[in-house]
Formats: C-alpha cells, sequence, structure tokens
C-alpha cells in the first residue's frame, strides 16, 4: 500500500485546485515581478541623484548605475502581459485599456536609457546630464498616466 495514495476523482479535484491556485497567483506574481524590476531601477536613479547632488562621494559610480538602468529597461517590454492587472498594485488599469500608448512611452524609456549607458562612460557631463534628464523625462511621462501613486 502507498503512503500516499489518491484516488483518481481526489488527484483530479486536487489537480484542479493547484491549477486554479497556480493561475491565480501568476498576477500576483507577474505583479510582484514588476515590482522588483522598477525597484532596481529607482535604486539606480536614486543613487545617481545622491551622486550628481553631491550628497555622496561616488561619483566613479555614476556609469554603473547608469548602465544597470540600460541592462533593466529591456525587460519592461515584457513584463506587462495581459490580464495581468492586480488590484492595489502601482500599475493602473490604463496600461492594458491604452496599450499603444503605454508600448510608446517604454519604448522612449528604453530608448532614453539606452542613451545614458552609451554617454556614461565618456566623461563628458554635460552630454550625461542631458541623457540623464531626458531618462528623468520618460519615467516622469509613464508615471504620470500609468502609475497609481
Amino acid at each position: 500500500m502507498a503512503l500516499f495514495q489518491v484516488r483518481p476523482l481526489r488527484a483530479a479535484l486536487l489537480a484542479s485546485a493547484l491549477l486554479a491556485a497556480g493561475a491565480q497567483g501568476a498576477d500576483e506574481g507577474a505583479a510582484e515581478y514588476r515590482e522588483a524590476i522598477f525597484e532596481s531601477i529607482g535604486g539606480h536613479m536614486s543613487a545617481m541623484v545622491g551622486i550628481i547632488k553631491g550628497e555622496v562621494p561616488h561619483q566613479q559610480d555614476l556609469a554603473l548605475h547608469a548602465k544597470g538602468i540600460a541592462d533593466l529597461a529591456p525587460v519592461t517590454m515584457h513584463i506587462f502581459p495581459a490580464d495581468s492587472y492586480v488590484e492595489g498594485g502601482h500599475a493602473k488599469a490604463e496600461i492594458w485599456s491604452d496599450p499603444d500608448t503605454f508600448a510608446e512611452r517604454r519604448q522612449n524609456f528604453m530608448e532614453a536609457a539606452a542613451a545614458l549607458g552609451a554617454v556614461a562612460d565618456s566623461g563628458d557631463q554635460a552630454a550625461f546630464m542631458g541623457a540623464f534628464k531626458t531618462l528623468g523625462g520618460t519615467c516622469k511621462a509613464c508615471h504620470d498616466d500609468f502609475r497609481a501613486k
């Protein structure tokens, strides 16, 4: 006799319950993953702001943070699958009701992040600051319409 003997009907019911729980958890998992990615991006932005304002003396780390955002930016293109809206999260429902505008905003962010990453090692402070401000503008444009307060 098997230690865990499950009858066919019970096995089917158990499998159905597990699949339903997994599907419900997938939306929440997608939202948690999104938030982790954006927390990472936000951490890099906050660190750069601190360096730029002279609050911390780690000028040598600017390029690392700029490249970190450039590396993470493409991830934003696939972390908003259809039907992954979760009530109470940071993502507004408008992401899914206006996907074209949202895709355009993410594309702008990705391009600005790549541009910042590209000038990060140049030593050209003016170019870096211009790219940094452009990146910040793309963040704001998306937050204004697609991020819950």
